[in-house]
């Protein structure tokens, strides 16, 4: 899949795997690649890759599960894992998360689960900047009509209500190859209103399911994000201020080159063009203050 700068994976072997998946993501993109490989799971880790020339990496650590009332240390649960990264285009700071939460027996209300979705979405509300968290959550979104009743129940609802917000693709489609005609796998996002939006797909593959030794059970979900740069997040006010003042920055470098040029000729031609050169300044000063108006809506 290619023109990706940020990857998820889950059910990742091992450091071996993830120098394969690091490998493969920088084929045929510009950048180079660096990995964060979680250190719960066992042999089924969690994993993000991310391109070093678009992002830069602040911080990275790991969500745990060892405080939570159904824990016990033979239960091995994989915790949330977890980059914070600044986008180099705009300079805006946000989290990656990737999670693989507790599948249960089937698509049982599982109260492991339920409590890991509400920890989640607790954790995020004392956050202060953009949350994108993406994985398999195992929430089983029923997309048989008749027997979607519970759909908030198995631990959607405990993720979204005043926390998350799913990015839903357009077109749905069971992303996991079993016998539920179900979704497992999501994009979320959190602290995200006038900083970043998008949408998201699930992407088919021909002869994808049934799965095989060279393919996964899970179908991939991509999104198409945008980021504000992060200017776009003063008011109107202070934008159009610190435009003015870029403005008579400008202003004073052409007085400046005026000052150089020679006298005016007496007979106007020069004159007259000086003025077509000012009202043609003005004419673009005017055209940027309406453009900022119309971006900011």
């Amino acid at each position: 899949m290619d023109g990706v700068d940020l990857w998820g994976l889950c059910e990742v072997d091992g450091q071996a795997w993830a120098q394969q998946f690091e490998v493969g993501a920088e084929i045929g993109e510009p950048g180079d690649f660096n990995s964060v490989l979680g250190t719960t799971g066992s042999s089924d880790r969690l994993l993000i890759l991310y391109d070093n020339q678009q992002f830069t990496e602040v911080d990275s650590f790991e969500i745990s599960w060892a405080n939570r009332p159904w824990y016990t240390p033979s239960m091995r649960p994989r915790s949330a894992l977890v980059v914070r990264l600044i986008h180099n285009g705009t300079n805006q700071e946000f989290f990656f998360m990737v999670n693989h939460l507790y599948r249960g027996s089937g698509v049982d209300l599982d109260p492991r689960r339920l409590d890991q979705a509400a920890y989640l979405r607790q954790w995020t509300r004392q956050q202060t900047i953009p949350v994108i968290a993406v994985g398999d959550y195992n929430f089983d979104w029923d997309l048989d009509p008749s027997d979607c009743e519970e759909n908030y129940d198995k631990g959607l609802g405990a993720m979204t209500v005043c926390g998350f917000d799913w990015l839903k693709p357009a077109h749905m489609i069971r992303t996991h190859d079993s016998g539920y005609n179900s979704v497992l796998d999501f994009i979320f996002l959190a602290n995200y209103t006038g900083i970043i939006s998008g949408k998201s797909e699930i992407v088919v593959r021909p002869n994808d399911f049934p799965d095989d030794s060279t393919t996964p059970d899970h179908r991939p979900v991509k999104a198409v994000l945008t980021i504000e740069s992060s200017t776009g997040q003063l008011s109107l006010k202070e934008q159009i201020l610190q435009r003015i003042a870029e403005l008579e920055q400008e202003l004073a470098q052409l007085r400046a080159l005026v000052q150089q040029l020679p006298e005016p000729d007496l007979r106007g031609t020069g004159t007259q063009r000086t003025r077509a050169r000012v009202r043609g300044l003005a004419v673009n000063v005017a055209w940027v203050v309406v453009f900022l108006n119309h971006n900011r809506k």
